[in-house]
């Protein structure tokens, strides 16, 4: 499950990270260079295939002044997440039968148990 929401978190960094460039009006090598990192580190960010160090998240929230929180856009993740392990959005969920919605609680508990078993 960590895999799982590291991706997320990933894959929603690099989407907010390639906004933020576009709208400060950077390319990727402009970026790069005040980063002083190199430019495949950022296409690598921006595609959700490698995490940024602290280091390099505090330059960025300063750059784009914002916090690191809305950099790495917690709160769209959490509903992305939740869309990704229902395969439907919030509110397909939200729509369902009371009686649906707990079938779908009882396959998570069982799936969350079932891997507290294994070696």
């Amino acid at each position: 499950m960590k895999d799982f929401e590291d991706s997320v978190y990933l894959n929603n960094f690099g989407i907010t990270l390639k906004k933020l460039r576009h709208s400060k009006g950077l390319t990727q090598e402009q970026l790069a260079h005040t980063l002083q990192i190199t430019p495949s580190a950022i296409t690598m960010y921006e595609s959700g295939t490698r995490n940024p160090s602290i280091k390099v998240l505090l330059k960025l929230s300063n750059i784009f002044n914002i916090s690191i929180d809305e950099l790495i856009n917690v709160s769209y993740t959490n509903n992305t997440m939740i869309e990704a392990l229902l395969g439907i959005s919030v509110d397909e969920f939200n729509s369902l039968t009371p009686t649906q919605r707990q079938s779908i609680r009882y396959f998570i508990d069982f799936v969350k148990n079932k891997e507290k078993h294994l070696p």
